[in-house]
């Protein structure tokens, strides 16, 4: 059979490239959670294809930084489900289809370990998710994967380098060679520099997520100890320890609070809670006023700092007075003599002693239990023999100290424990608050005497980035000798602290800080990640039911009109075209793709495949769509008009030309008027994750 060719007729088709109607993609370095639930929501991209990104994103550099534990093996299906519920039902909330990434001791449910950077609890399971956990999952966020962690949450050594497990290995900052994180939440804090995830969750104790905050020029919020369940997360202490969002935002940060703060029965400190309903912590993010916040500056306490940190630190002062707030200087702890002459080591004490006990805890709770771990006395014998745990190399000196310790019911350990809440509350930061009338500090975040009596007082603190040291800066190593610590273009930061449940007043200064403080200088990344969202995203897809009045969705697709020389399929005698002859809308060719049952085996369908595959290889696409044309009919329903006297056109014969729809909103008109919603389900989840309309590489 000879084919005789067809007049050409132009078709638009979609390439990669450009900017669009839409705008750009969201840069997954800077993306916040509103960037991403927009994207999200127009159909710019899915959650499968965001968390290809990130997944890709984290192999592109976790080889240099180790900040990635491991990655999740349920994140691609979670997100195929959670597109699906987006498309028939509409999103929960924000976190909707966001990958999020979570400390190593933060146990799930799922395919990945939770292990505290130790070989000694892999393979171990816990009873049930924590409330944490769960919350995140109801609100649809994705468990991208967990994150390397100073070891047992820098509870092991005291030659061991932060941010280092025998699991994880080295993490390192994102801003110079070799740059110390701090630990121990250190993973949490490289990744959300570099966007390896929209949002991470750390923990801490005493400075495990403000310390990494500051390596990483993130915010970190420490919360109020018992605002934020802790039942799942592998403890250290009871009465300090803290789960808080570590983001690139405080917007952010206020979402992921939102979420997961408030009241469980696993957790008997959440019980201590003032208020039913938690506050709208988003909702405290608004304005650029801070008239009437009274901020205190306690000098004797802020230890000398390399050149460009105080400068910086003033000039942030300046900005918070220009928003309205009353800057008092030199504020005094009533403590502070007696907490310098107190013996270090009796500091510890009872630190020391609520390990002890709260490991053995957890470990009496574990399901599985493959090492036989009950005490911290199996942890360091554990330790000491297994060849990956790099002993002696790195010691077990605080294991040490506390499987020696007394006990968190020793006389002296109690005494000791009273004295220490004196001095870092009635006699520190609640005093200072309560001398000045004070609504918070602010001081440069470095490990000083504010933030550990915050710590050890269970109050929150919020840290934000303030700056990177100068060119000229002199580089100053860690203890251990090997990392670096102090150099050209490391980061430092500032931080509020208040008196416990104070969030929503730390979120508003904090907020209008953000907004106030522009870096004079942006520190420039070690390594980039070198994958974005456009390098996974799809052109231009479906993603309905469609109804009559919707917009078409649009993405980073640009318009490009080609002209296309097709073949006549009928095989007939003379050439028509469709141009010149006019063509009638048939149907659509449902069946050839979602498999239903044809109801009639036709010429039409036989020649469907053919026109199909003749599409593919003309633009190179996965997936396109067959509507059957016939030549307009006139009078003589047998007989298209033009067709030439003599010609024979009989019903049974494809009068099908091969045709793409010419525009984006033709094609869209077409399936909201020829598929019912079911048929648009149906279609759509034939080619997870969703269908796309003429994807053209």
């Amino acid at each position: 059979m000879q084919l005789i060719p067809m007049t050409s007729f132009w078709s638009s088709f979609f390439s990669r490239g450009g900017i669009t109607v839409s705008g750009q993609l969201p840069a997954l370095a800077t993306a916040t959670i509103d960037d991403i639930a927009h994207a999200l929501d127009k159909n710019h991209f899915t959650s499968v294809d965001l968390v290809r990104a990130y997944i890709a994103r984290v192999e592109d550099v976790n080889h240099v930084v180790n900040a990635v534990l491991e990655i999740n093996p349920d994140a691609m299906s979670t997100a195929a489900e959670l597109d699906r519920e987006r498309r028939t039902q509409g999103r929960r909330g924000p976190l909707h289809g966001v990958p999020i990434l979570l400390k190593d001791n933060i146990f799930t449910l799922d395919r990945t370990a939770t292990s505290a950077g130790s070989f000694a609890l892999l393979g171990s399971k816990a009873p049930r998710e924590g409330t944490v956990v769960e919350r995140l999952r109801k609100a649809g966020a994705i468990i991208l994967g967990k994150t390397n962690l100073s070891e047992w949450a820098n509870f092991r050594s005291t030659n061991a380098t932060n941010g280092w497990s025998a699991r994880g290995g080295q993490t390192y900052g994102a801003f110079a060679d070799s740059q110390s994180t701090e630990g121990s939440s250190s993973g949490s804090a490289v990744s959300m520099i570099l966007g390896l995830a929209t949002v991470s969750l750390g923990t801490e104790t005493d400075g495990s997520i403000v310390g990494p905050a500051k390596k990483s020029s993130i915010v970190g919020l420490r919360t109020t100890t018992g605002l934020v369940p802790r039942d799942g997360v592998i403890p250290l202490s009871d009465r300090q320890d803290t789960v808080g969002p570590m983001t690139r935002t405080v917007k952010d940060s206020a979402y992921l609070l939102s979420v997961i703060a408030g009241r469980t029965q696993y957790d008997n400190a959440t019980a201590s809670i003032p208020f039913d309903d938690i506050p709208d912590y988003v909702e405290a993010c608004q304005g650029r006023d801070l008239t009437g916040v009274r901020l205190g500056v306690p000098r004797n306490s802020i230890p000398d700092h390399p050149p460009g940190v105080d400068a910086d630190f003033n000039k942030a002062l300046e900005k918070l007075r220009d928003a309205g707030a009353v800057v008092i200087d030199n504020v005094k702890f009533r403590s502070e003599k007696e907490w310098d002459a107190w013996d270090n080591q009796e500091r510890k004490r009872a630190l020391e002693a609520e390990f002890k006990s709260s490991i053995a805890r957890w470990c009496s709770e574990l399901t599985v239990n493959p090492n036989g771990i009950n005490s911290v006395d199996d942890i360091i014998e554990f330790t000491k023999s297994h060849p990956k745990e790099l002993y002696p190399e790195r010691n077990v000196d605080r294991l040490l100290s506390s499987r020696d310790s007394p006990g968190i019911d020793d006389p002296i350990t109690q005494q000791s424990l009273t004295k220490m809440l004196r001095l870092c509350a009635d006699d520190g930061i609640l005093g200072a608050l309560a001398d000045y009338k004070l609504d918070a500090l602010v001081f440069p975040n470095d490990y000083n005497r504010p933030s550990t009596f915050a710590a050890r007082a269970g109050m929150p603190v919020m840290a934000l980035p303030l700056g990177f040291f100068p060119p000229q800066t002199p580089i100053k190593k860690t203890k251990t000798g090997d990392q670096v610590d102090v150099a050209p273009n490391v980061p430092y930061g500032i931080a509020f602290v208040a008196e416990p449940y104070s969030e929503t007043r730390l979120f508003h200064i904090a907020h209008v800080f953000e907004q106030a403080w522009a870096l004079e200088s942006s520190g420039k990344l070690h390594i980039v990640p070198k994958t974005e969202i456009g390098d996974t995203e799809k052109p231009y897809y479906v993603a309905g039911p469609l109804g009559k009045d919707d917009e078409p969705r649009r993405t980073n697709a640009v318009f490009e009109t080609k002209t296309v020389d097709f073949q006549d399929l009928r095989g007939a005698e003379k050439s028509y075209t469709l141009q010149k002859d006019g063509f009638t809308y048939v149907r659509d060719e449902l069946t050839v793709f979602t498999g239903l049952q044809s109801v009639e085996e036709t010429a039409l369908h036989r020649y469907a495949n053919d026109t199909l595959q003749l599409m593919k290889g003309i633009f190179r696409t996965d997936s396109c769509w067959v509507y059957a044309y016939k030549f307009r009919s006139s009078a003589d329903m047998r007989r298209p008009a033009g067709v030439p006297t003599g010609e024979a056109c009989l019903p049974d014969e494809p009068a099908t030309k091969g045709h793409i729809d010419q525009t984006l909103d033709g094609g869209f008109r077409r399936i909201r008027r020829h598929l019912t919603p079911e048929e648009q389900g149906e279609f759509l989840d034939q080619t997870p994750p969703k269908w796309r309309f003429l994807i053209v590489k």
